[in-house]
């Protein structure tokens, strides 16, 4: 229920949701840079559900970089 956009030059991806998604209409936009030899995001959201459903996904899409995080630290 996402439509993901990956920019491999700027690296961001974009997370977009479709209309069966709970969180309709959402988009978010997660920007990866590299400090210190660390990975690091940041996440900007825009979303049109309820506050309850948003937190939810905020805290999901957290989860995602902090697994994707360590995966990828040394």
């Amino acid at each position: 229920n996402w439509i993901v956009l990956n920019d491999s030059e700027t690296n961001i991806i974009w997370s977009i949701t479709t209309e069966k998604h709970p969180a309709h209409s959402t988009a978010i936009k997660r920007t990866f840079v590299k400090r210190d030899g660390q990975l690091f995001s940041q996440m900007n959201v825009l979303c049109g559900a309820s506050k309850e459903t948003c937190d939810q996904v905020v805290a999901q899409f957290r989860q995602i970089d902090l697994d994707m995080r360590e995966k990828f630290q040394p």
